[in-house]
């Protein structure tokens, strides 16, 4: 489990950035096939209160050791679901398009 009840936003925060020994965030791992989990890690994001900074650059668009992103497993994984909420959390998240 990513959060348990009486977790701080700090702690939520430390792990929803965190990476396993290939670079990979949660979110990483969660886009090659559980869109309940993407979905599930959206609502640790918003408790954990990441700046711009940290959403974008370490979660978002964050690349594993190869150089892939969530979009791109979602998108190898071949889930038009995954990349939906990737979609809509960039949207939410007011991603910067530069």
């Amino acid at each position: 489990m990513l959060a348990k009840e009486k977790e701080t936003p700090e702690e939520i925060k430390s792990k929803l950035l965190a990476q396993n020994k290939y670079g990979q965030t949660a979110l990483n791992v969660a886009a090659e096939g559980s869109v309940a989990v993407m979905e599930r890690l959206w609502v640790f994001v918003k408790i954990a209160q990441l700046n711009q900074e940290e959403l974008q650059n370490k979660l978002l668009l964050a690349k594993d050791k190869y150089g892939h992103t969530a979009w791109l497993k979602g998108a190898q994984g071949g889930s038009s679901k995954a990349l939906e909420i990737l979609w809509n959390c960039a949207k939410e998240a007011k991603l910067n398009q530069d």
